[in-house]
């Protein structure tokens, strides 16, 4: 099912860019096993096609967060026309104070286990806190049951992390 994908980096060359394809192995700028850089600000969005939905398992991520701040967030939206966009709600994921893209680096609620922060839309700090807020601690995957998916990803200025590695497959 999830064969040796092509692998696809976020980063200044696929920012703003559309890809179609059966799967990929997506990464941040820095691929494996590389951090991404501070100061990004992509997007990348994803066709499966008419009729085409995506599943992404989750193999790892690693972000800059606090307890109250989200630095730097990769955030996921779905769209059935390509051009009107939902954030995704995942139980595990968090909530931003703002539904708009790149989102805010508050939470929604006043930290990360506020109960206003799940379900949400942007990747936790880490496999760890995402276990914690009800992850499956192996196989983890997320169905989009749509056609385009659209991840945004921004940093801040300081120090940046290891970033994510997930595997796409519509």
């Amino acid at each position: 099912q999830f064969a040796d994908p092509p692998e696809l980096r976020l980063d200044a060359t696929t920012n703003g860019r559309t890809y179609t394809g059966d799967a990929y192995r997506f990464l941040d700028s820095g691929g494996e096993p590389g951090d991404y850089s501070n100061t990004e600000n992509y997007l990348i969005v994803f066709d499966a096609g008419v009729g085409g939905s995506w599943t992404i398992r989750v193999n790892d991520f690693d972000f800059e967060h606090s307890t109250s701040l989200m630095y730097d967030r990769l955030g996921v939206q779905e769209s059935t026309d390509g051009s009107t966009w939902t954030n995704i709600s995942v139980d595990w994921m968090q909530a931003s104070a703002t539904s708009t893209p790149p989102w805010s680096t508050s939470f929604a609620g006043s930290s990360w286990n506020s109960s206003q922060s799940t379900p949400g839309w942007i990747f936790p700090k880490d496999t760890v806190r995402a276990i914690l807020l009800g992850m499956p601690s192996q196989d983890a995957t997320i169905t989009v049951n749509s056609r385009y998916l659209r991840f945004w990803f921004v940093s801040d200025s300081s120090s940046a992390r290891p970033g994510w590695d997930l595997t796409l497959e519509s």
